[in-house]
């Protein structure tokens, strides 16, 4: 990862490095344009959407959602977040040119319209304004993704996830298909999805976004990861090595930062 992390970022000793990216390209955005107001779609559990508003870096923030139950159980903590539940593949409901930010963290590798969304975040994001992207990186060890492990082996996640938590659980999760999601991934795409930098800057282009930054994270990320999150020895060692792989390799999560455009294709409804 070749972003300076400053002290100050709430993230610079974790391994969400994804967020510390974002946080550090808010703040900048902040130092040369005054706050911004900034829109967290798929905000999850608004870790970060929280972090970038306590330090003091946005005018205003609002993270939306389509699982409910994530978003309703979030501890509202600080008057200048907004959260809220959408539904999936709907219009944002925010006018035009509503945000100076727009952070897609983690959530495109698993929607399945993917153009449709990125229309609207352009509909949504000011003429002057940043999209902010990570996702996960494809290279040779992205088979070992396993979020893709109840797709591949339906059979054996279910195992696995029962062993954890209930049948009850397992069957509103990855069978009813709440919110329109098997896990946190759209029905209709059914695949956490890795892309090259060259395709995700294609699929941006297409959809209205110049790149203008680009980084990412890891190497042997997702081999070191798996150990450490299945093995019930070793924890402290092999987290250890998966934050080093990260900070010194750039190829399991790629960043970008993008600027709007006019050329862009519209999607088909």
């Amino acid at each position: 990862m070749k972003t300076q992390v400053s002290p100050n970022n709430p993230f610079s000793t974790t391994r969400r490095l994804e967020h510390a990216f974002c946080w550090e390209r808010v703040n900048e955005f902040a130092r040369k344009n005054g706050r911004p107001r900034i829109l967290d779609f798929g905000t999850h559990d608004g870790k970060m959407l929280f972090e970038i508003s306590k330090s003091g870096i946005a005018r205003t923030a609002v993270g939306v959602d389509v699982n409910v139950a994530a978003v309703s159980s979030l501890e509202q903590t600080d008057d200048h977040v907004a959260l809220l539940s959408i539904p999936k593949g709907g219009k944002l409901p925010f006018p035009a040119s509503s945000f100076d930010v727009v952070c897609l963290i983690g959530v495109l590798e698993h929607v399945h319209r993917q153009d449709l969304l990125l229309s609207e975040l352009w509909r949504v994001l000011a003429d002057e304004g940043r999209l902010i992207v990570s996702v996960p990186g494809r290279h040779i060890f992205s088979f070992l993704d396993l979020g893709n492990l109840k797709f591949r082996f339906p059979r054996l996640h279910r195992w696995y996830y029962t062993r954890k938590h209930s049948m009850e659980d397992y069957q509103m999760r990855y069978v009813d298909g709440v919110n329109g999601l098997i896990g946190d991934i759209e029905i209709e795409k059914s695949w956490h999805e890795h892309f090259t930098l060259e395709r995700l800057k294609l699929l941006l282009a297409d959809n209205g976004f110049e790149l203008q930054e680009s980084d990412g994270f890891g190497y042997f990320m997702r081999p070191i990861h798996n150990l450490w999150a299945l093995s019930p020895i070793m924890k402290k060692p092999l987290y250890r090595l998966m934050l080093l792989d990260m900070r010194v390799f750039n190829r399991a999560e790629i960043f970008v930062e993008c600027a709007k455009s006019t050329a862009r294709r519209i999607p088909r409804v």
